[in-house]
């Protein structure tokens, strides 16, 4: 075809490592100190079970992992802390992120070993037309009607 595969790619690693050191140096900004217990079981856990919830072979899998399982997390983690429903007090168990993300991640691997994406990309194409259906269930879109010369739906 023409391309120089050797020449994308060296390109390709060069922009992806801009993009990890401008994420590295950011993350030691947010954390303030690096210790190796920063990276040890809890991040890595965390981001092996965004890609197998969202899906491990595209990139649209990796971006609805990554909100699901940030989702979750924070829900978990208010579950965690411990709350109140009603007149009834839950108290907090530590743990429950932990457990429940485990639990949820086996779920995606025993019912959708693909993740919840199945593999596919997810295209704007995709995004509108399910906007649209969403929308006609909503009742909002006026029925079908005829055209003036009757041959279907306007």
């Amino acid at each position: 075809v023409g391309i120089r595969v050797g020449r994308e790619r060296g390109i390709a690693l060069v922009v992806s490592a801009f993009i990890v050191g401008v994420g590295g140096g950011l993350f030691a900004q947010l954390q303030g100190n690096l210790t190796p217990d920063a990276f040890y079981l809890a991040t890595t856990f965390m981001l092996i079970a965004m890609l197998v919830i969202g899906g491990m072979t595209s990139l649209s899998g990796a971006v609805v992992g990554t909100i699901v399982v940030s989702a979750l997390r924070e829900l978990l983690r208010h579950i965690e802390a411990g709350t109140s429903v009603g007149p009834v007090e839950v108290p907090g168990r530590p743990g429950i992120t932990e457990v429940g993300l485990a639990i949820v991640m086996l779920l995606i691997l025993a019912l959708r070993p693909s993740g919840l994406t199945g593999g596919r990309e997810l295209s704007p194409a995709a995004a509108i037309a399910l906007g649209g259906r969403i929308r006609r269930r909503g009742g909002r879109e006026p029925p079908l009607t005829a055209r003036p010369d009757g041959e279907g739906p306007s």
